[in-house]
């Protein structure tokens, strides 16, 4: 009877063991697999960064241009209301000196 007894203990033993050796080199390839990312990040951290750096100045570049272009149709479109607006108004006053000078349209012996 004793040796069935001796027998358990040594079977959990064992298993105790191959336990403890597993956890051991799980633990073993999560450092080797945090270390081999940590290198990895370290060699492409400047690749990365200027991979951002270049990304952010084309948008910048297109950003500034389409903003440009907008701020430039808009100020044209303005100059171009401003410059009827005083034709028109250019006429105005051409009628008015008119009106000053010779009277209102349709006055005394005038024939329509």
């Amino acid at each position: 009877m004793q040796t069935v007894s001796s027998d358990a203990s040594q079977n959990i033993s064992v298993y105790l063991s191959f336990v403890s050796v597993m956890l051991t080199a799980v633990t073993v390839v999560l450092a080797a697999l945090a270390i081999a990312i940590g290198i990895i990040g370290a060699y492409t951290f400047s690749g990365l960064k200027t991979e951002a750096r270049s990304t952010a100045i084309g948008t910048a570049k297109e950003v500034s241009e389409q903003t440009a272009k907008d701020i430039a149709s808009e100020a044209l479109s303005e100059i171009k209301i401003k410059s009827i607006v005083e034709a028109q108004l250019s006429v105005y006053y051409l009628q008015r000196e008119q009106e000053q000078e010779w009277g209102p349209p349709g006055g005394e012996g005038e024939e329509r």
